[in-house]
């Protein structure tokens, strides 16, 4: 199987391919200081698959994707600091010593991101500037997948739906999670 992440922009392939071999998942809601200053919170999910490097060597490839959840407070929008809950979430999901060229960053919208009508999902592909000590992104950087591509990488990547998940939490430090009692 070739899932090359490595050769393009982003490091995502131009089209899904069969499921990919999952090496690894992680999934947290996560909590950061906003640029803006506020205390946001996101979902957090990353899968390692096998993937093949330039030459056709096995290599991995990382994705991150990132829910904005609608409980996140007003001001806390991922889209306008995608690289500070990116810092928190390469610090405490991905493994010590990741290499940025294989890593691809989604930005993840749906109506479980806002109380409004939001439409279908959405997969936005950021990339993300390194420069050994803190992310930056651009937005000319951000592009927005169409919708069957957006489906398609949510299943290759085999993740759940956000409310399901949301639901199914075990939460301790809160009864109910808002975003999960928002989905009965």
């Amino acid at each position: 199987m070739d899932t090359r992440f490595s050769d393009r922009p982003g490091g995502i392939p131009a089209q899904p391919g069969p499921a990919p071999a999952i090496l690894a998942t992680g999934t947290a809601v996560l909590t950061w200081t906003h640029q803006r200053g506020v205390q946001a919170h996101a979902l957090v999910r990353t899968r390692m698959i096998a993937a093949t490097d330039d030459d056709g060597r096995p290599a991995t490839a990382t994705a991150v994707v990132i829910s904005q959840l609608r409980s996140s407070p007003r001001g806390g929008q991922i889209g306008s600091d995608f690289p500070g809950i990116a810092e928190v979430a390469a610090r405490l999901l991905l493994p010590a010593g990741h290499q940025q060229q294989n890593l691809s960053w989604f930005a993840h919208h749906g109506p479980f991101s806002s109380y409004d009508d939001t439409g279908p999902e959405t997969l936005t592909r950021v990339t993300l500037h390194h420069d050994d000590h803190s992310y930056r992104d651009h937005p000319a950087d951000h592009q927005l997948l169409d919708p069957a591509l957006t489906r398609a990488f949510l299943r290759m990547l085999q993740l759940e739906p956000v409310p399901d998940l949301l639901r199914a939490w075990p939460w301790t430090a809160l009864d109910r999670h808002p975003d999960a009692a928002a989905h009965p």
